[in-house]
């Protein structure tokens, strides 16, 4: 799915192509602010992380329970100047997307 966003969203990668797969999220977050990345994840534990760190990383937060990949990718593309808006944005830090 990395692959085809980045016609949407340039720089997308998945933690998977970083080595980050087996780390923990903070691990991934500190990846995420070493390289000036945004995290995009239905873990929880992420907002917890925003909350308690503040930010960057931005994170966007898929709270969209058991979907298909095909799924996360429309709702991404339908709330793509959302998301630009939100990345952009110096006051804010976390997005939820239903």
């Amino acid at each position: 799915m990395a692959k085809r966003l980045q016609i949407l969203f340039p720089g997308t990668v998945h933690v998977l192509d970083l080595g980050l797969g087996q780390e923990d999220d903070h691990a991934v977050w500190n990846y995420a602010t070493a390289y000036s990345l945004h995290i995009l994840t239905k873990d929880s534990d992420f907002v917890h992380l925003v909350h308690l760190k503040g930010f960057p990383p931005k994170v966007i937060r898929l709270n969209t329970g058991n979907v298909t990949t095909l799924y996360i990718e429309a709702l991404l593309i339908k709330e793509q100047a959302t998301i630009m808006q939100f990345l952009q944005s110096p006051d804010h830090g976390l997005l939820l997307l239903y």
